[in-house]
């Protein structure tokens, strides 16, 4: 006796049914989490809080380097009054620090709001900590200048202040990395799930 296709039983209708609205419903709370549900912020708020912060971020970032470098580079072979020049240019790299990080707490406050967030909270609490590395590393830029600036108005010579230097900077080099890489990885977190 050969069986021919007809109508599906009851059973498979009802397990079809409940198959697709079980579909339904993980996308549906997929897209609503993504849109913000569930205590996190919307995307478009999300995106303006990151981006506001990573401005500070990379300028806090961005002078650290130039004037790591820069106060690195006069250990070199420069002489007279470009050297004079250079170390004039470099005075004020600790007070810059300072104040590049004292904008970017600044930011962290705007950007706190009202938000119950903990991605949100997890975010500004990583770019806090990098923030205040880079406040710290303002006190070592003076300690470095005042050690160059002793060197040059004794005429001493500054080559064998680079180890120092080059101590002194490598010191905080890690908490750096460490808290660029915090400060990814809780980015990542907030901006996927708000």
């Amino acid at each position: 006796m050969s069986r021919t296709l007809g109508r599906p039983r009851n059973a498979t209708l009802i397990i079809a049914v409940l198959a697709s609205a079980a579909i339904i419903l993980v996308a549906g709370v997929a897209v609503w989490r993504h849109l913000g549900g569930a205590g996190g912020d919307a995307v478009g708020e999300r995106s303006n809080v990151i981006a506001s912060i990573g401005d500070a971020i990379e300028a806090a970032d961005t002078h650290s380097g130039r004037c790591a470098q820069g106060l690195i580079a006069l250990t070199g072979d420069a002489a007279g009054d470009t050297l004079d020049a250079r170390l004039d240019e470099l005075e004020t790299c600790g007070e810059t620090a300072r104040d590049l990080a004292e904008q970017g707490y600044s930011a962290l406050d705007a950007g706190a709001g009202l938000s119950d967030s903990p991605l949100r909270a997890a975010y500004l609490d990583a770019a806090g900590s990098l923030m205040s590395v880079y406040e710290m590393q303002g006190d070592d830029f003076d300690v470095i200048f005042d050690m160059l600036h002793r060197a040059r108005s004794t005429e001493a010579p500054m080559a064998p202040l680079r180890s120092d230097i080059t101590y002194i900077l490598g010191n905080v080099a890690p908490d750096i990395a460490a808290g660029q890489q915090e400060l990814a990885r809780a980015r990542d977190a907030y901006r996927k799930r708000g």
